[in-house]
């Protein structure tokens, strides 16, 4: 009975409101503390950066009271602006503590030059199974005569020769030139008696013929200003070979060595006596 009327006294009613705000200020009080060393419920949201420059996501993390951290750069994507970010971590939309590190992955400020592989006399498969592997892409293919059927037998970009172990972007798209057989197409020998070796390649070219051996005898210190004194075949009003077919040549230093009455005399090194001359 003691415990009833104590129950209802005013005393016990007056303890039990006093308990009640106390608990009550106790845990608003220790919820305050708990925020201030915690930041519980100071949370912001990561915002999209990409595509972003790092200046621009600078002023856009320092807004938020957040940092960045650079972690790698990715393949090189024409997507997405050189330098920017590609990809971001947390993701956008995410939920974070202020001072949280966003780590940055960027493109790079240009794609990656890569070495041209060598394939210059091999099948076009396996040339363009070489190009491709290595990140290349194979553009237009034009065929001129050759022994040697669907072989490479140059490279070229933008229409101009390109070198084996040259370094170039990768996707760069390079044209291919193939040997197309030997043609059953016969022309006369050109004389090429007198020339310098680029001026033999240019003739040739010119008939759809090919340069075949370039050889120096001893005289020569000078490749560039050598001049031819012997070739193979010799040309002659019968001799005649195929479209496609290699001439051989040797040079020399030594001008009296060149035939002094060749059958079609070609002693000038412009590409309008090339021309002349070769018809």
């Amino acid at each position: 009975m003691k415990i009833v009327r104590f129950l209802k006294s005013k005393t016990f009613a007056i303890n039990a409101v006093v308990i009640v705000v106390v608990a009550v200020l106790g845990i608003y009080f220790l919820q305050k503390y708990l925020s201030a060393i915690t930041d519980h419920g100071e949370v912001v949201v990561v915002p999209d950066l990409s595509t972003y420059s790092l200046s621009q996501v600078e002023n856009e993390l320092s807004a938020l009271e957040l940092t960045f951290e650079v972690m790698d750069s990715s393949e090189f994507k024409k997507s997405y602006p050189p330098g920017s970010v590609v990809q971001q971590y947390p993701k956008a939309g995410s939920e974070v503590k202020r001072d949280r590190t966003i780590k940055l992955t960027l493109n790079p400020l240009h794609e990656r030059k890569l070495a041209l592989p060598d394939i210059i006399d091999i099948p076009r498969t396996d040339a363009a199974f070489r190009l491709e592997s290595r990140g290349f892409k194979v553009g237009k293919v034009r065929y001129v005569p050759d022994i040697g059927k669907d072989n490479v037998l140059a490279v070229e970009l933008n229409g101009n020769k390109v070198e084996t172990g040259q370094k170039y972007e990768k996707g760069t798209r390079f044209d291919l030139v193939l040997g197309m057989g030997l043609s059953d197409e016969r022309i006369g020998v050109p004389s090429l008696y007198g020339l310098v070796a680029d001026s033999v390649s240019f003739v040739l070219r010119s008939r759809m013929l090919n340069t075949g051996a370039i050889l120096y005898d001893e005289t020569v210190t000078d490749t560039a200003n050598a001049r031819v004194y012997k070739q193979t075949p010799i040309p002659t009003l019968e001799s005649v070979i195929r479209m496609g077919d290699g001439v051989d040549v040797w040079l020399t230093d030594d001008y009296t060595k060149i035939p002094a009455n060749p059958l079609l005399p070609q002693t000038e090194p412009d590409s309008t006596s090339f021309i002349e001359n070769a018809d």
